[in-house]
């Protein structure tokens, strides 16, 4: 099955900086996508599904090797994930000597039993060891407390929520391979980090990769070249300003790397890389405009005609192991 699209959480600081001064606002990446959030407030979080079915134990390190945690919230976007077949997930809930834990980055915790989330049946006992706690899609019709000997987990939700499908919490054993959902926590720039592929990306993460193609090719067979370079490939596209913070800041950092990328001086001082910006009409390129010193650039977006031969500047989706 093909890895579900990430989804990015978005906290009242996101939305603030639509309105802000946008030097109140950092600029976040959060499996691979540009979002901007307010500072002082706390860091926004992402989803991230698993790649491939896996042991709870080993979607807990997944999950924790990326700084996140398995789920422990309700599932959200239950039509999407119907859709691509997924009707069981792990959870981060698990049992260990007779209590009931909840999985954090670090070390697990007691579970809470807060109103509108999951709420453990307060006269459910353990007496099995080693249970997992996995997300079962299940129809509405499906009732929200089971009995103990099916040892099923009850959903607290507002009284106004419109009836539909969704998923419900139930034991299961650890050992099972199932989906799994993490929650990972969205990364601000900080440095430009370039691998021995020529990928580039932010911080150690490298949560956000990107690559100049090796070939000059019309604007029409850019995107044929993203994909070529990299299996999940696209032209770098310029929407948001969080986007546009993104490509200011590859382009004040590059021309310490440019001879890892493959950009000679003279194509680092002359040449034009395609990209798309959806805000202007036909072709767009980039121009690594230098600076004084010529330590650093700023990008220069400009429309060009779409038949000149190009490099191309791509964006690929984060690595999966």
């Amino acid at each position: 099955m093909e890895a579900l699209p990430a989804t990015v959480a978005m906290p009242p600081g996101a939305f603030a900086c639509q309105f802000i001064r946008q030097a109140f606002c950092f600029t976040y990446i959060c499996n691979g996508h540009a979002m901007e959030h307010q500072v002082g407030l706390e860091p926004p979080t992402c989803t991230l599904m698993g790649h491939e079915k896996k042991r709870w134990a080993d979607a807990r390190e997944y999950c924790r090797s990326r700084q996140g945690a398995l789920q422990t919230s309700s599932v959200d976007r239950v039509e999407l994930f119907k859709a691509n077949g997924v009707t069981s997930l792990w959870s981060g809930y698990f049992t260990q000597n007779g209590h009931v834990l909840k999985e954090t980055p670090s070390t697990p915790t007691r579970a809470n039993f807060h109103l509108f989330q999951w709420k453990f049946s307060p006269s459910l006992t353990f007496e099995d060891k080693n249970k997992c706690a996995r997300f079962t899609l299940e129809p509405d019709q499906f009732p929200r407390t089971q009995t103990r000997k099916r040892r099923f987990l009850s959903e607290q939700r507002p009284q106004q929520e419109a009836s539909r499908d969704r998923f419900l919490l139930e034991w299961a054993d650890c050992e099972e391979e199932r989906d799994f959902v993490c929650k990972i926590p969205a990364r601000p720039l900080a440095s430009l980090e370039v691998t021995p592929s020529k990928m580039f990306g932010f911080d150690e993460s490298l949560d956000l990769q990107m690559f100049f193609t090796s070939r000059s090719i019309n604007s029409k067979n850019s995107a044929f070249f993203c994909k070529r370079g990299h299996r999940n490939g696209q032209v770098f596209s310029i929407s948001t300003p969080a986007d546009r913070a993104v490509l200011k800041f590859v382009t004040q950092h590059v021309k310490r790397f440019s001879a890892q990328l493959g950009i000679s001086d003279t194509e680092y001082q002359t040449s034009l890389f395609w990209v798309d910006d959806d805000h202007t009409p036909g072709c767009d390129a980039l121009f690594l405009h230098a600076s004084d010193d010529r330590t650093s650039t700023s990008g220069l977006i400009m429309s060009w005609r779409c038949g000149a031969r190009l490099r191309v500047l791509c964006k690929a989706e984060p690595a999966v192991e």
